[in-house]
């Protein structure tokens, strides 16, 4: 009897460990669909400038502004060409995503930067049945690169020194793909325009709905350093 214990209780451990790699992979396998990811879908070689997020007036926009979007091409870091324009057409709070009548079985796990140090994974299930921010967001291709991948467009909180700090990851795209890897991935070709809707979990108690933005092109810029990100106010 007690060797048929130690072989259940020996059987649940690794059931256990199982499913905690399975979870924390969920997370992983997005994240790793993002890491390198540029305008064209490459990886570009060297190393990319640093740029400083602080939220200045200068680079601040409201909702219904023109927002442009400088991103990397397939083979560097340039970010000095505008390949899209953005237009934030309407962002929300919904105490529940079915409350805003989208499609619930496209919301995925995630990233939530519960501190920068300590990145947490949130279940789509858990994201499914808590309050969410969602964007309305006119994208225009002004490139031959069909290829954007929406993170380049980072909810952000602004802290106490007027700083840009990441949110988290997108739990909702309703134009995003069908495998999880290619989730944040669209295409658009030269020319046209397209109004998509990115949804994020917000937890109520970390956030202050006054210190949203979302930054266009967060980190990115010019080789001397010069920030090119935008950062629109959501007016929560």
């Amino acid at each position: 009897m007690k060797k048929v214990q130690k072989y259940f209780y020996c059987f649940l451990s690794i059931l256990c460990l199982c499913i905690l790699t399975f979870s924390l992979s969920g997370c992983s396998e997005i994240k790793d669909g993002i890491v390198g990811t540029s305008a064209g879908g490459g990886k570009p070689e060297g190393e990319a400038p640093k740029s400083d997020v602080s939220i200045t007036t200068e680079r601040t926009k409201q909702i219904g502004d023109v927002c442009e979007l400088r991103t990397m091409s397939d083979n560097d870091f340039d970010t000095s060409t505008v390949r899209w324009k953005c237009i934030v057409q309407k962002a929300k709070l919904y105490d529940k995503p079915s409350d805003a009548g989208i499609d619930t079985s496209r919301i995925i796990t995630s990233e939530y930067y519960k501190s920068p140090e300590m990145p947490v994974c949130i279940d789509a299930s858990v994201a499914a049945n808590s309050m969410m921010l969602l964007c309305d967001i006119e994208i225009e291709n002004l490139n031959d690169f069909e290829n954007l991948n929406i993170t380049s467009l980072d909810l952000v909180s602004k802290d106490s020194k007027g700083e840009a700090q990441q949110v988290g990851l997108p739990n909702y795209f309703s134009h995003g793909g069908t495998e999880d890897a290619k989730y944040y991935d669209f295409t658009l070709t030269k020319g046209r325009k397209e109004t998509v809707q990115v949804g994020w979990y917000i937890d109520p108690n970390d956030l202050d709905n006054d210190s949203l933005y979302l930054a266009i092109g967060l980190g990115n810029a010019l080789k001397d350093q010069t920030s090119l990100a935008t950062y629109v106010n959501l007016n929560l």
